[in-house]
């Protein structure tokens, strides 16, 4: 589990756990759409990305979801105009 330190005094720590991150592949929806959910930072904006070549360096950028409650959403219309793709998400600064 990641954790944020704040040194509060010359003898005091302060330790924030920082929630698991994680994007979870749902799947195809009925209007074929491609639904990933993903937990992570309350309140942190998450840039979602998408590539044909896992590998690759070309990722685009699909969106930027700011997660309000823990978990947030994002259906990709356009997955089924791919045969292969693969997804990561970004915390923004």
């Amino acid at each position: 589990m990641a954790a944020r330190y704040s040194l509060l005094d010359s003898r005091c720590w302060s330790v924030t756990t920082l929630p698991l991150l994680a994007l979870d592949p749902v799947g195809f929806q009925t209007n074929r759409a491609f639904k990933l959910c993903m937990t992570g930072e309350v309140g942190a904006s998450y840039e979602i990305q998408a590539n044909t070549n896992l590998v690759g360096t070309n990722w685009t950028v699909l969106g930027v979801m700011q997660n309000t409650n823990g978990i947030w959403r994002y259906s990709d219309v356009t997955a089924s105009n791919s045969t292969y793709r693969a997804y990561r998400a970004r915390q923004l600064p």
